[in-house]
């Protein structure tokens, strides 16, 4: 499934669903997003069970980030939890 949110400034980009509602997201990070700017500790996601398994930037991957990686405009995160907690995350 696929879903795109242009008037988001973070956008679910894809969703892989697994069993019982979970699933793996690839979210963009926009330019005026509240978590641009902030570490993956104060962005609100682990209090949502969201799990962050990698940040791309650019040509980088930076693989199961630590709570104090910070996330920039730009970005896409891979994300692990609650589809509906993630849909939620990125409205």
């Amino acid at each position: 499934m696929c879903r795109r949110r242009p008037s988001s400034y973070l956008a679910t980009d894809e969703v892989l669903h697994q069993v019982s509602h979970y699933g793996i997201a690839r979210i963009i990070v926009r330019d005026k997003a509240r978590a641009a700017g902030l570490t993956l500790k104060d962005t609100g996601f682990v209090e949502r069970g969201i799990m962050v398994l990698a940040i791309e930037r650019g040509d980088t991957v930076l693989s199961l980030p630590k709570a104090e990686a910070q996330v920039l405009a730009g970005d896409y995160l891979l994300c692990y939890g609650k589809v509906s907690e993630i849909v939620n995350k990125t409205q």
